[in-house]
């Protein structure tokens, strides 16, 4: 790096300052991502967080003066962090609530890290448990309690649905397909209880069912991730209150 100590005092202060804004919506959160990209000669500015109820998108006008420190940090940020004459074209900020954090850079790729919730993108950075270096490679990204689990496993999404009918009850779990990550790009928790209620109904997993979900389902490795996952969620979030 051209300047170490200045890029990595300005990786704190940026960290700080994400930190802090997220405290000041004294609401519960888990994790925030902040991305900043260059091309051809323009910086975009995007983030999202983790919330109990699921991911959301920062909305730069409600937080209009942490965007503008953001943008005064990072062309300097650019320059310090720079190799010779080699700047980062995408810079990754991962910030937790337990005041963590760690900044990742890409060279080559303007795309990397992306944040969307358009096109089927559930508002986490393209990658995310990739970039975090997680040991756990699952994140719960939203859930309804009793009834589902919403989880991103890399670049894939998985709904986790408790099935019940009668006396029987059984966890079902699918990869959401490309018309589902968009529809739940576009209403979000509601679009998923919607389809958590079309697997139930439809009884996938009793004996002679005739459910379109029925060959979706997912078991071995995925299930038993996802369970431990979920279990671990569910501890976290019971020793936080």
């Amino acid at each position: 790096m051209n300047n170490i100590d200045e890029a990595s005092r300005l990786t704190m202060e940026l960290a700080k300052a994400l930190i802090r804004e997220m405290e000041a919506m004294e609401t519960p959160w888990k994790t925030a991502f902040l991305r900043a990209s260059s091309e051809d000669g323009v910086d975009t500015y995007k983030g999202s967080f983790i919330l109990d109820d699921g991911v959301r998108l920062f909305d730069v006008l409600k937080h209009k003066p942490f965007f503008a420190c953001v943008r005064e940090i990072i062309p300097r940020l650019r320059e310090a962090s720079a190799t010779g004459d080699s700047q980062f074209r995408v810079a990754l900020l991962i910030v937790d609530s337990k005041f963590n954090y760690e900044v990742k850079y890409e060279y080559v790729d303007p795309d990397r890290w992306a944040i969307s919730k358009m096109d089927g993108g559930t508002g986490l950075p393209v990658g995310y448990a990739d970039a975090q270096g997680l040991s756990a490679r699952i994140v719960v990204v939203d859930h309804e309690p009793g009834g589902w689990f919403l989880v991103m496993d890399g670049g894939r999404v998985l709904l986790d649905v408790n099935c019940s009918h009668g006396a029987v009850s059984y966890p079902f779990l699918m990869e959401l397909n490309e018309l589902e990550r968009a529809a739940y790009a576009a209403s979000g928790h509601a679009f998923v209880t919607q389809l958590a209620g079309e697997i139930q109904d439809s009884a996938p997993g009793v004996i002679g069912s005739a459910s379109l979900y029925r060959e979706r389902n997912l078991g071995g490795a995925d299930r038993s991730a996802v369970d431990e996952a979920t279990i671990a969620w569910a501890k976290a979030r019971e020793g936080a209150l």
